[in-house]
C-alpha cells in the first residue's frame, strides 16, 4: 500500500496530461509537462506560506515537506503521509483546473474536505508572538502555524494532537482515499464526470462507503 501511494502522483501527471490533450490549446499542453518549483519561495506571514503551499500543487510529496515543521518520529511520519496526500490533491486541482476552470476546484476539493487557495484567501490569522492559528471559513478546526529561522511553518506537533485519533490510524484513513483521488482523476480525463458537481457528487459516494 505505501509504494501505491507513492506512485500515484506520477498516475495523476499521466492523467492530468490527458486532460490537457484533450482539452487545452498547444501551449497549455507544454505548460503541464512539467511540475512546479520545489523551492519554498514566501514563508514570510502564514497566509503567505499557506499560498506558497498550495502552489506546489502539480509537484511530488517532497515538494510539500519542508512547509512542516517537526520533533519526533511519529510527526515525521505523519507529514511524510499528509504530503503525500497533498501531492495527490495537489495533482487533482491542477486536473480540475485545466478542465473546467479556478471556480470548479472549491467544488471538487471540498468534496475530499481539502482546504483550497480561496479558502486560504478568506481564513481568518490570529499572531500571538510566534505562532498563529488559521481559522478556516467553514468552521473546521484550526490550522496551527509557527515562525521558525526560515518563516512560517505547520506545526505538526499540532497536528498530532488535533487529529483525534492515532498516526498509526490517521496514515490509514490518508492511504484508504488513495483510489478514490486517482478514480476521479481519470473519471475526469475519460469525461465520464461531465461536471465539477458530478465529480463532487462521485467523491463524497466514494469517501462514504470507506466508512
Amino acid at each position: 500500500m505505501r509504494y501505491l501511494i507513492r506512485v500515484i502522483p506520477v498516475v495523476l501527471l499521466a492523467v492530468a496530461c490527458r486532460v490537457v490533450r484533450a482539452d487545452a490549446s498547444p501551449a497549455t499542453q507544454s505548460s503541464i509537462s512539467q511540475p512546479p518549483t520545489t523551492q519554498l519561495g514566501d514563508l514570510s506571514t502564514p497566509r503567505a506560506m499557506m499560498l506558497t503551499y498550495d502552489a506546489q500543487s502539480g509537484a511530488g510529496p517532497e515538494a510539500f515537506l519542508p512547509f512542516f515543521l517537526t520533533h519526533n518520529a511519529d510527526e515525521e511520519r505523519l507529514v511524510r503521509a499528509e504530503a503525500r496526500t497533498d501531492a495527490m490533491l495537489g495533482m487533482l486541482q491542477v486536473i480540475v483546473e485545466k478542465k473546467w476552470g479556478a471556480a470548479a476546484v472549491d467544488t471538487v476539493l471540498h468534496a475530499f474536505d481539502s482546504k483550497t487557495r480561496d479558502d486560504i484567501k478568506s481564513a481568518k490569522v490570529s499572531v500571538t508572538g510566534d505562532v498563529a492559528l488559521m481559522m478556516w471559513p467553514d468552521k473546521a478546526p484550526p490550522l496551527q502555524i509557527v515562525r521558525t529561522p526560515e518563516g512560517w511553518k505547520i506545526d505538526a506537533a499540532a497536528m498530532t494532537k488535533s487529529i483525534g485519533e492515532t498516526v498509526d490510524e490517521y496514515v490509514k484513513d490518508l492511504q484508504s482515499i488513495a483510489p478514490v483521488v486517482t478514480d476521479i482523476a481519470g473519471a475526469i480525463a475519460d469525461r465520464k464526470l461531465a461536471t465539477p458537481e458530478a465529480a463532487a457528487a462521485e467523491a463524497r459516494r466514494r469517501l462514504a462507503a470507506l466508512h
